[in-house]
């Protein structure tokens, strides 16, 4: 049975494996059966709260089941030291469409992997904070590309011995911020509250400091650094804030992991508001439309 499941580990027996697969089956099953998918038209009419409801506990399975076989992951800092790469990356992103949070009011951009919501005024009291946020931020578009594809493989060898099992590059998306905007009380202090199993990475193509700005978790500064400086953190675990610079614009790009038993890549274009996979299913499986469980292999 095992065979059906490529894992990206050969540490496991082959007894682990087929336990794997029988407990993945199991949860994967009872998703399908009990959360059905969303299905909506305007990304503000599902909050991030009711997805938690319906599928938190699916991805917490999962991760439980992870931890049985593999410790957990760490927090570490690493460097893109090839600096013309940096450079591509920023030519990259320059040659990009770019939106606004405020531009997603309605599922323009595919969110049949993806879970999104967008930051929008859901209150009055909570205009201001939404619409600072709006103004100081400018995404990009990002597309499946070779750019792209080649940092998630510098990333995927950089910090494998760190995520201590195969995972799934979930979405990633990038970002400008502007300078002298930290005074509105956006950035402020936060956790993510994504499903579990999940971690980010940062990657900087500015230096980190107080021109081009940085970022502070637990209240400590990661500040003084070289542009490609990248930080893989436990996101949903550890506070943090981002700091705009006091004269450049900040950029930066995101990728979004998930820990899981055979490493899978990002076959989508990245989301911008993306937060993660719309269900356990849709991270895992090809087919989600009947009691078939057909796994990811890549």
């Amino acid at each position: 049975m095992a065979q059906e499941l490529d894992f990206g580990d050969e540490k496991l027996t082959a007894n682990q494996k087929d336990i794997v697969i029988n407990k993945l089956r199991d949860i994967l099953l009872h998703e399908r059966q009990n959360a059905p998918k969303f299905k909506y038209e305007n990304y503000t009419d599902v909050k991030t709260v009711e997805f938690g409801k319906r599928f938190f506990k699916y991805f917490k399975a999962h991760e439980e089941l992870i931890q049985e076989f593999y410790p957990p992951a760490n927090d570490a800092i690493f460097q893109l030291s090839d600096k013309s790469f940096i450079n591509e990356l920023k030519d990259y992103l320059v040659g990009l469409e770019t939106a606004k949070a405020s531009d997603y009011k309605i599922n323009d951009h595919k969110c049949d992997k993806i879970f999104a919501a967008a930051k929008l005024p859901s209150a009055a009291a909570e205009y201001n904070f939404n619409q600072d946020y709006d103004n100081a931020l400018t995404f990009f578009k990002i597309k499946q590309h070779p750019t792209i594809q080649k940092l998630h493989k510098i990333v995927r060898g950089a910090i494998k011995d760190d995520i201590k099992s195969p995972f799934s590059i979930v979405n990633t998306r990038a970002w400008t911020t502007s300078p002298k905007t930290a005074h509105v009380g956006v950035f402020k202090n936060h956790t993510d509250h994504f499903c579990s199993g999940h971690l980010k990475i940062m990657v900087y193509l500015n230096p980190m400091n107080k021109d081009y700005g940085y970022i502070i978790f637990n209240e400590n500064e990661i500040i003084d650094q070289p542009a490609g400086t990248c930080i893989l953190f436990r996101n949903s675990m550890v506070e943090h804030r981002g700091v705009p610079g006091e004269t450049y614009d900040r950029v930066c790009i995101e990728i979004t992991i998930q820990r899981t038993f055979v490493n899978l890549e990002q076959c989508h274009d990245g989301h911008p508001i993306g937060r993660h996979y719309a269900s356990l299913n849709t991270a895992l499986t090809e087919n989600s439309e009947d009691k078939t469980i057909i796994f990811r292999r890549n």
